[in-house]
């Protein structure tokens, strides 16, 4: 059976699970709801907790159990989350979307590049596998400037609970394109086949041991993407304190998602010349680079650091997840990227609270400053462990 169909329907689930135009105005929507910056900020924790306890568990079932399985659960999950925000006053029920929102993410964690993967090994193309998450990578970053820049407009129209009707609607479709996957074969030898959950977490402790050089690439990706998550989350609040025109802020948005595409698109064709390890290490010391220019700018100058940082991660994802799926087990293939995850989430919230008790005692550039620092430390731990062990 050819799994190439995989493929398209992996694209085509991608495109409508970011066509959420409710992302467009979705901080609006929750301070017209009765929530506060402070209130959000615990759901976000809600959130990030949810994926630390869950994430690795959903990657060991969904190496047990199947891929497709948990990336329909995922996406269920999803439809629930904005059918609940049509419904959310107040933080109860924001937290519970929070909380949905977790339990989705945590079954989506791992399973859409493995079976990626997978499809593409069964079709003999696995050495392309670079090359088709960024183009994975790329619907993802074309759905979202479309919700984007829709969004606002479509809200201004019809109200801002529209937007969460609409986004439920792309929420069913990605589910129902979901269920049009195949379960591709794992290759693994047969004595392996009827691996148990206790086999599963054993084979991903062992490859990390054989592999060291892959967990200290899990956990400096995971760091880089803490750093650079707040600043996706708080360019707006940058952009207000240096007193950019509010009007401008969906053009900034737009730019910031268009610069994503080339990073994900140019990183298998940079991996012809260049190594793994050169191009994660490059890549993040762009993204730290970015977020201090921001910082010491403080002006407009600021948006081409954000910019940088937007170009970096989208290069270090394809990156860093072909290097893991290169070499891992292939009985635990989502388990070893759900681990990723959790690093990353629990960089988040340490991260997080020392980023939002220096932005709020100080400034938001402080806050960035400290961002651009950590990321820079990290780049030179990780640079100097991997030089003998990662290509």
């Amino acid at each position: 059976m050819s799994f190439e169909k995989n493929i398209r329907y992996l694209y085509a689930a991608m495109f409508f699970r970011k066509l959420m135009f409710a992302y467009a105005i979705e901080r609006l929507f929750a301070l017209e709801r009765g929530m506060t910056v402070q209130l959000l900020v615990y759901t976000e924790i809600i959130y990030a907790i949810t994926i630390v306890m869950l994430g690795v568990p959903s990657g060991i079932l969904a190496d047990k159990f199947g891929r497709k399985r948990l990336i329909v659960l995922g996406a269920l999950f999803a439809c629930f989350e904005f059918g609940v925000l049509i419904f959310a006053q107040g933080f109860w029920l924001f937290g519970l979307s929070a909380l949905v929102a977790g339990f989705g993410g945590s079954f989506k964690s791992g399973t859409w590049n493995a079976l990626l993967y997978d499809s593409l090994l069964s079709c003999g193309k696995q050495g392309e596998f670079e090359k088709y998450l960024g183009r994975m990578r790329a619907i993802d970053f074309t759905s979202t400037l479309i919700a984007v820049l829709s969004g606002a407009f479509i809200a201004h129209w019809a109200g801002f609970t529209f937007n969460y009707w609409l986004s439920v609607g792309s929420a069913v479709i990605s589910l129902l394109l979901t269920l049009k996957l195949s379960e591709p074969p794992k290759h693994v030898h047969k004595a392996e086949e009827k691996a148990g959950i206790r086999e599963i977490i054993l084979s991903a402790v062992a490859f990390f041991k054989k592999h060291p050089d892959v967990l200290q690439m899990l956990i400096h990706v995971a760091l880089i993407a803490s750093v650079v998550n707040y600043v996706d989350e708080f360019w707006q609040v940058y952009l207000s304190d240096i007193h950019f025109p509010i009007m401008l802020f969906g053009i900034v948005s737009a730019m910031l998602t268009l610069i994503q595409m080339p990073g994900a698109l140019l990183a298998a064709k940079l991996l012809n010349r260049f190594s793994h390890r050169t191009l994660i290490i490059f890549a993040s010391f762009l993204a730290s680079a970015g977020i201090l220019w921001a910082a010491f700018a403080q002006h407009a100058t600021g948006i081409i650091g954000i910019a940088g940082v937007c170009f970096a991660i989208a290069l270090i994802e394809p990156v860093a997840a072909g290097y893991l799926h290169r070499r891992a087990d292939p009985t635990a293939r989502a388990t070893i990227e759900s681990i990723e995850v959790m690093f990353e989430r629990l960089f988040t919230i340490g991260v997080g609270l020392l980023f939002g008790y220096l932005s709020t005692r100080f400034s938001i550039f402080t806050g960035f400053w400290m961002l651009g620092f950590v990321g820079v430390f990290g780049c030179l731990v990780f640079g100097t462990l991997s030089r003998r062990r990662m290509l």
